[in-house]
């Protein structure tokens, strides 16, 4: 079994924010599979036959508190999903460990579970020109930003897949030879809607 767990804030106002995108990303992929979330203790899980998908219900900051329940879990078992302001918007990072980043979900996770040993994949959400970084992951994706989200999603969704199915190495090998062709496509889609990146 193994656990994909996407990081955000509860609450309708926070739904569409930038910083929710690992929860919006478990949503796309428990649509695909026609599953519902069950309340558990302080998280939404849906369970799968090979995969359980959990959002954290304690607010990012605190999401290690979640991830600290599946301490009897294997950390090779369960990957995090998180927001990255450091990256440009839809690109697509995996790490097999490492520090959080400046990332308060990622720091909640390992000071909880005192390790950074687990999986990661983080997703670009670009940083503001001339507005606080808090603000701007807390602001809702713009219209152009939510029409690449399916196409974001759809390849994390296939990475994931790799995961789920196999391991961390054939995940990564998916992500090295389509990598490539999935940021041109990102960057083409982009180019051609300059004016509504900026509404």
């Amino acid at each position: 079994m193994k656990y994909i767990i996407g990081l955000g804030n509860p609450g309708y106002k926070y739904e569409h924010n930038r910083h929710n995108i690992g929860f919006l990303l478990i949503d796309y992929i428990a649509e695909k599979y026609q599953c519902d979330f069950s309340k558990e203790k302080n998280c939404h899980v849906a369970k799968m036959r090979t995969f359980t998908l959990i959002k954290p219900q304690t607010y990012m900051n605190n999401s290690g508190l979640v991830v600290k329940n599946l301490t009897n879990i294997p950390f090779t078992d369960f990957v995090i999903i998180v927001d990255d302001i450091n990256l440009p918007f839809g690109d697509i990072r995996i790490r097999e460990q490492g520090g959080d980043g400046g990332h308060n979900g990622l720091k909640s996770i390992i000071e909880n579970i005192n390790s950074d040993n687990f999986t990661r994949i983080r997703i670009g959400v670009g940083s503001p020109e001339n507005k606080a970084l808090s603000d701007y992951v807390l602001d809702d994706f713009t219209e152009l930003e939510f029409l690449l989200l399916k196409h974001i999603f759809e390849f994390t969704y296939n990475l994931l897949k790799q995961y789920i199915h196999r391991d961390y190495k054939c995940m990564l090998n998916y992500y090295s030879k389509n990598k490539r062709s999935y940021s041109e496509y990102i960057t083409d889609i982009q180019s051609q809607r300059p004016k509504e990146a900026n509404k």
